[in-house]
């Protein structure tokens, strides 16, 4: 029972949180080399722009390439994701949406841990395309 314990403990996902950092200043996340398939994030925006549960403007599901929200991850040096904030859009599906898709990363195990000794606040943002 302690080892499923210890397991699920090891196994813990990131909190994901709506709010505002100095986004430009931080450095990128550091994420593997690889493509991302965003095809779900994509549906995602989709299907939340078609129920229309958020107004955003010039965004439509016939036009939504200036749609970029930004995230970061706070890791530690063993490469552990601490906690995950997303900018805020006034459109708590979006947001959840992108933080799913940061939550995808970590699951994925696309971070690679930063060389350093202390926790550190990195960010990057998700540009959705037609």
């Amino acid at each position: 029972m302690t080892t499923t314990l210890l397991f699920y403990l090891a196994a813990a996902l990131p909190s994901v949180n709506i709010g505002t950092l100095p986004w430009t200043t931080l450095p990128a996340i550091p994420i593997r080399a690889g493509h991302l398939d965003g095809t779900d994030g994509r549906r995602g925006l989709l299907a939340i722009l078609k129920k229309k549960q958020c107004s955003l403007p010039n965004v439509t599901p016939e036009n939504f390439n200036n749609l970029e929200i930004w995230y970061a991850m706070q890791i530690a040096p063993d490469g552990q994701v601490m906690r995950i904030v997303v900018e805020p859009k006034n459109c708590r599906p979006l947001e959840s949406l992108v933080g799913a898709m940061a939550i995808q990363l970590v699951k994925t195990k696309r971070i690679n841990a930063p060389s350093g000794s202390q926790i550190e606040w990195f960010a990057s943002r998700i540009r959705f395309k037609n």
